[in-house]
């Protein structure tokens, strides 16, 4: 095969951010702040009517409703055990809500430590015996199908994370201050890899700093705004183009959607005894249409 040299092109993409720092460092409210600022700048919104195209998935007992004084964002709650299939359905389901922009998943710590999480199924297999590294491979799998769904969407994603912490004594100021720095995200090594932009927020300052960022970003910024939300939408799609979607690409998201909402007799009616592969463009986008209209319709009954 000939290779075709050819332009690097910035192709226009959902952000996804990773916000990490310890317990009362801001996290929520900074990733709602956040995307406040994103839904303003996609819709060109009002600060009122962007809330409604928030949704907040919240993991830490109903914490994450706390702010509902801020705005009329929506709110899902997800309780113990913290089994990653349950947060992979939701943003399944809400990639084809038209209302939603961005999606908060809040924290996504839960489902690496909290019971049912990936930890605890990881312990109870060792203890039925086998080897304790292979066994890792089972979670490692499941653990990347969380993450994909979260990198897959096509919405924008803010998750929070826990950080572990340590505490020490600053004498700097003349007086002994204890301070509490999140050294990392207390979740699977490298996680931070995976996200486009990923902020460690200071707990005393709720400063946001950069752990890893975009070309144009500062250092760190002094804390989670609207604006700031605006800035670093437009600062990550500048000079961006919209991705062409080809018939591949709608074919593998019609088998993904029949799978994972049971439309798989749906589509079979659909199509009449055709296969996928014989459809025109306009009539794959058609049946993708269908099928969208199909999950809209049943939703309320789920």
């Amino acid at each position: 095969m000939a290779i075709v040299l050819q332009p690097a092109q910035k192709i226009l993409k959902p952000m996804k951010v990773l916000m990490y720092g310890p317990t009362f460092s801001g996290k929520t409210l900074s990733s709602l702040l956040l995307a406040v600022g994103i839904v303003m700048d996609k819709r060109g919104c009002t600060e009122t009517e962007a809330w409604k195209h928030i949704i907040l998935i919240d993991t830490e007992y109903g914490r994450g409703a706390l702010h509902k004084h801020q705005g009329p964002y929506n709110y899902l709650r997800i309780d113990a055990p913290y089994d990653t299939d349950k947060l992979v359905t939701m943003i399944t389901e809400l990639n084809h809500i038209d209302q939603i922009d961005v999606i908060i998943t809040d924290s996504l710590t839960h489902f690496w430590i909290k019971e049912g999480g990936i930890l605890e199924q990881k312990a109870a297999k060792d203890k039925l015996g086998g080897n304790t590294y292979t066994n890792w491979l089972d979670f490692t799998a499941i653990f990347n199908k969380m993450l994909d769904s979260i990198m897959q969407s096509p919405k924008v994603i803010l998750s929070t994370a826990r950080a572990k912490s340590d505490t020490v004594v600053d004498t700097s100021s003349g007086k002994a201050v204890p301070k509490t720095y999140g050294l990392k995200p207390e979740l699977r090594e490298g996680i931070e890899y995976d996200f486009d932009i990923v902020f460690n927020i200071d707990k005393n300052s709720h400063n946001l700093i950069v752990d890893k960022g975009i070309p144009g970003m500062a250092p760190v910024f002094d804390i989670a705004t609207p604006e700031l939300g605006k800035h670093l939408y437009d600062l990550f799609n500048a000079d961006a183009i919209l991705p062409v979607r080809t018939e591949t690409d709608i074919m593998n998201t019609i088998r993904q959607l029949s799978v994972s909402n049971n439309l798989i007799t749906f589509i079979q009616l659909k199509l009449s005894g055709r296969k996928l592969d014989v459809l025109t463009m306009d009539e794959l986008i058609q049946l993708e249409a269908d099928m969208l209209a199909e999950i809209k319709r049943v939703q309320p009954k789920k």
